[in-house]
């Protein structure tokens, strides 16, 4: 039945009447029930809206703390090329000081080598020496020896000498007696 046509039948119909009316309470209790459902459900999506807002904020604080650690991590980043850099820098000095301690050991074996030969032939050259020096000193007893020899043969000659100085003395011609002869 349509809502306009039930005041064009007769009042006379009770029933009609109490029918529609018990619908139109019911269509109000439904419309209540649905208001209060829809109430609710509006109640539970703004609490689940507000509930979202403060996730989301959370999840902005959270988004804005990783851009920050984003920041540090790439700035320790760009630390750690730098020091990088550094580091091969020293590696290379000292790779070209390794280098150059290498060409000065092998310049000091060389030199080491070069003396040890020179040890070498001035031992030679000593034990040449000591040997001289030991035939110089045998050399030396030996004319020490022939020298003692020659003084002991020239005090014994001096002694002849003398004997025979005495010796011609007597046998001596005074010049006086042969000069006036």
């Amino acid at each position: 039945m349509k809502s306009g046509n039930w005041l064009k039948e007769p009042l006379t119909q009770p029933k009609k009447i109490t029918d529609l009316l018990c619908e139109v309470q019911k269509d109000i209790s439904e419309t209540t029930n649905v208001i209060q459902d829809g109430t609710q459900a509006v109640n539970a999506g703004y609490s689940l809206a507000v509930e979202v807002d403060s996730t989301l904020e959370n999840i902005r604080n959270i988004a804005s703390s990783v851009n920050t650690r984003i920041v540090q991590i790439t700035n320790v980043a760009k630390q750690i090329d730098q020091s990088t850099h550094i580091l091969l820098t020293i590696v290379n000095k000292v790779g070209s000081v390794t280098q150059q301690t290498s060409e000065a050991s092998e310049k000091m074996s060389y030199a080491a080598s070069q003396v040890s030969k020179s040890i070498e032939t001035v031992a030679g050259i000593a034990e040449e020496n000591s040997a001289a020096t030991e035939e110089v000193s045998a050399s030396a007893q030996e004319m020490s020896a022939h020298v003692q020899e020659l003084a002991i043969s020239s005090k014994t000659l001096q002694e002849i000498a003398e004997q025979i100085s005495k010796c011609t003395e007597t046998f001596k011609v005074k010049e006086e007696v042969h000069t006036n002869a």
